[in-house]
């Protein structure tokens, strides 16, 4: 608890002025009209506090100036002095609300990205891939360079991993369009190919060998009656030689010659051997007798020759007599044999246009999971918003495409910076407020008290009370100087 009150003496245009810290927090407001030393006042307890500050005495004043309070206490004279150690905790060194209220700088994406540094300050949260991973993914969280993990401030590695997310995503839509380009030509490739036909290579060829095979007997069942024409106009000529050159008698007159001699033979030869005494005249008959037989048997070998001939020739007629396929025959057999061609080939066709649209679709899948990737690299990026809001700690201010925002009560979503002076203070105040700790003090300017409705000023003293620390403020009122503490909104100033 704040048991200490703070005493100024003799500083700036201050004589005397005693400070009451209400020892359950609240609001303590230094009133009075201007050039009375509010601000002195202000600056005294904030020297107390930090130990930081130029501090004047009071002219003419009889003795040196004095500020004491919280367990230290400063003496302002030709030199000044600082003794004790302060009690009670502050913001100091942790943050500047001024700076968070109205940074200066006149570019208010800078005035943000200030704001938000300060805010991330205070909470000490570091810049870790985890940090990242655990709001857009590792998978997304691999896409961010090493370099950028290896910054050491957070506001920066959020804009580069967001860069880097949004690069990223760019590569894959390029690599999206450049996939769908792919697709798109691999199905012109295959467009205007009939489809509906056989495919298949293999039987395709079997059917092709099978239409060529049968062209070729056909062929050669041509090229067979074309010889077996030939050998019978030829043996028909043979035929017609022997015939013209043949004047002997027929076999059977042969036959009949050769057994009519045989029998005159036999006759002969009966008289000869009975009749001793017609040897001669036997002997010569004889003679004439054998040589008919000789004739006779020579006319049947010409006759057996012939017949042979006639014989011999007539089977070849009939041998070589090939039937040639007719014109229908060959036709359709070379029919056949073009349309196992122009199967194959089309078949050819089928299979490469079947080939481009398995790359097609090879090509917009690739492209398809392109672009969603691209589209989880840039929603990521946008989450990269989320990371700085969670680095922030507040459940009030958020970050949303790098500049700081609340949700305002009448507007909705609305920039910090767009919001008025006095509304930013009561946000900086909700900020500060868990920071300074139990029994601690927060001192804040003139301007941020004056720029309160009454609404807000009763919100701030209500929190003071609840978080127990004690907001030391001023406003420009009628009177003296005095401190004294708000209790309300109809807490009037004397």
């Amino acid at each position: 608890m704040i048991q200490q009150n703070v005493n100024i003496e003799n500083i700036g245009p201050i004589e005397q002025l005693d400070i009451k810290c209400p020892p359950d927090g609240g609001v303590v407001v230094l009133r009075g009209r201007n050039g009375l030393g509010k601000s002195t006042a202000l600056s005294s307890a904030q020297a107390l506090v930090s130990g930081n500050g130029k501090l004047s005495t009071r002219d003419d004043a009889p003795s040196a100036g004095r500020v004491n309070g919280f367990g230290a206490m400063i003496h302002v004279g030709a030199k000044t002095t600082r003794a004790g150690e302060v009690e009670v905790s502050s913001i100091e060194g942790k943050l500047n609300i001024a700076d968070l209220v109205k940074p200066p700088l006149k570019d208010p994406v800078a005035a943000d990205r200030q704001r938000i540094k300060a805010l991330i300050s205070i909470t000490g949260v570091e810049p870790t891939a985890k940090a990242f991973a655990d709001v857009i993914g590792n998978e997304m969280a691999d896409y961010v360079s090493a370099a950028t993990w290896a910054g050491k401030d957070m506001l920066d590695v959020a804009s580069k991993a967001k860069r880097d997310l949004e690069q990223a995503a760019r590569g894959k839509e390029d690599e999206a369009n450049l996939r769908e380009g792919q697709a798109k030509a691999h199905e012109e490739a295959a467009s205007g190919v009939d489809m509906s036909g056989e495919c298949d290579e293999q039987k395709l060829r079997n059917a092709s060998t099978i239409a060529s095979g049968n062209l070729r007997v056909l062929q050669e069942r041509q090229e067979a009656s074309e010889r077996s024409a030939n050998q019978l106009a030829e043996a028909r000529e043979k035929l017609d030689q022997v015939k013209a050159n043949y004047t002997g008698p027929t076999v059977d007159q042969a036959i009949a010659d050769v057994k009519s001699s045989e029998n005159n033979l036999a006759s002969a030869t009966a008289t000869v051997n009975n009749l001793e005494r017609q040897l001669a005249e036997a002997k010569s008959a004889q003679e004439r007798i054998d040589l008919k037989l000789q004739s006779a048997r020579s006319s049947l070998r010409a006759a057996e020759e012939y017949t042979e001939a006639v014989a011999m020739y007539e089977a070849v007629l009939e041998g070589t007599a090939t039937k040639a396929p007719s014109p229908d025959e060959l036709e359709a057999a070379q029919q056949a044999m073009d349309d196992a061609s122009n199967a194959l080939e089309q078949g050819a066709l089928i299979r490469n246009a079947m080939a481009k649209l398995r790359e097609a679709k090879d090509a917009r899948d690739q492209a398809n999971k392109a672009a969603v990737t691209a589209s989880r690299l840039r929603d990521s990026a946008k989450l990269i918003d989320n990371v700085l809001s969670n680095a922030i700690e507040n459940d009030q201010l958020f970050v949303r495409d790098g500049r700081l925002c609340t949700n305002h009560h009448a507007r909705g979503e609305t920039l910090f910076g767009d919001l008025s002076e006095g509304e930013r203070w009561t946000k900086a105040f909700d900020v500060a407020a868990p920071i300074v700790g139990e029994h601690g003090i927060l001192i804040l300017p003139q301007n941020f008290w004056e720029g309160l409705d009454p609404h807000n000023r009763a919100h701030v003293a209500d929190l003071a009370r609840h978080h127990k620390i004690v907001v030391l403020t001023a406003e420009a009122t009628d009177g003296e100087l005095r401190a004294e503490q708000f209790e309300g909104i109809h807490s009037n100033a004397h």
